[in-house]
């Protein structure tokens, strides 16, 4: 866990100095190693090209927080700077997110981070718990040097965001990262309806998001579709898009998750019932644990061999897996987190954090 406040340049500093080692690694093991490696197709100069054309989506306290991010990790900014943007492969290759999210009344939010990490995206997992000299104190689980890629975010005035992967008809290649847009919401946003003018008022890059807002009273889903905005709200909101992008209820499989999901918390808002959900193999349709179909909550995908026409090393374990989970109470206030692994799979993954205890701090 690391604890960052002040200008948006010295929180980056104090990110990149006291996580310096990390930082550091985290590019050279998964960037320069991992992706610039196993995707030929994209060499690092196509990354750092396309995150330099998508810096100007960037505010000015972006920019100055990767500087001081550079700065304290002694780091290129060009290498910082890709790993805070989006990155080329999601254009390409859309169904390199998988993840899935709901929310039960407003008070309980569940969401997994199903991404390609190489099976060393986990060593980097941390909280980072933010009191930025502007906006409201507030934490996001992520990865280090990864400042601008908030998982999900929840402040101090109870605002809790996250997002996942939705279906675009045409990506958009430009506009600014997910993660950092999830970032701004959480540090300047304190009501469902602010938020909601935030994210409309805002080009985002590539794929649509389903982005999830919940305050401890109501929830909302906004599906940003290549600009456009619409919103829906029930008591349990489910979502869940693995590889092909289905929304929850557009299946079988998906419709008996859904039910499945509103049985468990029926009677009472139980974030255990929602780690169940969330760490849950089996596929409701055919009965099997881990296939055949792509509405698996909990993701552990196939090894992924080639990138278009080149093929991946074989030293890289390519797959889309549950890097990431959590469950929001924010009736208790308490943040039950399930990281650091290459796969989060069992309940007992997941630790408990008291989030109104850590804002304060």
């Amino acid at each position: 866990m690391l604890h960052t406040g002040g200008t948006p340049y010295e929180e980056g500093f104090q990110h990149g100095s006291l996580l310096r080692d990390r930082v550091r690694a985290c590019f050279l093991d998964v960037w320069r190693d991992g992706f610039f490696r196993g995707s030929p197709l994209f060499p690092a100069w196509i990354w750092r090209a396309y995150a330099f054309l998508n810096r100007r989506f960037l505010s000015p306290d972006d920019r100055a927080e990767l500087r001081g991010l550079a700065d304290g990790a002694g780091m290129r900014y060009s290498d910082v700077l890709v790993m805070n943007s989006q990155g080329p492969l999601e254009i390409a290759h859309a169904w390199l997110g998988a993840c899935s999210q709901f929310a039960v009344g407003g008070r309980l939010v569940g969401r997994t981070l199903d991404t390609l990490g190489f099976g060393r995206l986990h060593r980097y997992e941390m909280l980072q718990v933010h009191h930025p000299a502007r906006g409201f104190p507030y934490l996001t689980p992520g990865y280090a040097g990864k400042v601008l890629d908030a998982i999900s975010g929840w402040n101090a005035r109870g605002l809790h965001v996250s997002q996942d992967v939705a279906e675009a008809p045409r990506p958009n290649p430009l506009g600014i990262y997910s993660g950092a847009l999830m970032r701004r919401v959480a540090q300047y946003c304190a009501t469902l309806d602010e938020a909601a003018r935030l994210l409309a008022s805002t080009r985002m890059a590539a794929a649509a998001k389903h982005v999830l807002l919940a305050d401890g009273r109501d929830a909302r889903v906004v599906d940003l579709y290549n600009g456009a905005v619409a919103s829906r709200a029930a008591r349990v909101l489910a979502i869940t898009n693995h590889f092909t992008c289905l929304r929850m209820g557009a299946s079988i499989s998906s419709r008996l998750r859904l039910e499945r999901l509103e049985q468990l918390v029926s009677d009472k808002v139980d974030a255990r019932a929602a780690i169940e959900i969330l760490t849950d193999k089996l596929d409701l349709a055919s009965g099997q644990v881990g296939g055949p179909s792509d509405n698996i909550v909990n993701w552990d995908g196939p090894r992924i061999a080639r990138f278009g026409p080149f093929a991946v090393p074989p030293d890289l374990d390519a797959r889309i897996r549950t890097t990431c989970a959590t469950v929001s109470d924010l009736s208790a206030g308490t943040l039950w987190w399930g990281g650091g692994r290459a796969y989060v799979s069992a309940p007992e993954d997941f630790v408990p954090f008291d989030v109104p205890r850590l804002l304060e701090g």
